[in-house]
């Protein structure tokens, strides 16, 4: 997963949640940048399929062992153009 968050990006989805995607918890995603969550790892904490992004994994600096947020897959480089955003 591919996202390019700007500092006012994260505020955003940090204070409002990152959706869940949908399609790829049922094994069915495979958009090169899909602009909803692709958790892997079973301590990131999902309420109301939503996930908070961690503004520290954002700066590359989260030191938390089993951190409860989401990781994002982040690039400075927005190589992809728009991603696809068919509604779930």
């Amino acid at each position: 997963m591919l996202i390019c968050f700007e500092d006012e990006e994260v505020s955003n989805t940090s204070s409002n949640g990152l959706p869940v995607c949908r399609d790829y918890v049922s094994g069915q995603c495979h958009r090169e940048a899909c602009r909803y969550a692709h958790v892997k790892d079973k301590n990131v904490e999902v309420i109301d399929g939503k996930v908070t992004v961690c503004r520290d994994a954002v700066k590359g600096k989260c030191t938390r062992p089993n951190c409860k947020y989401y990781h994002p897959t982040t690039s400075s480089s927005s190589s992809a153009s728009a991603p696809d955003q068919t509604p779930r």
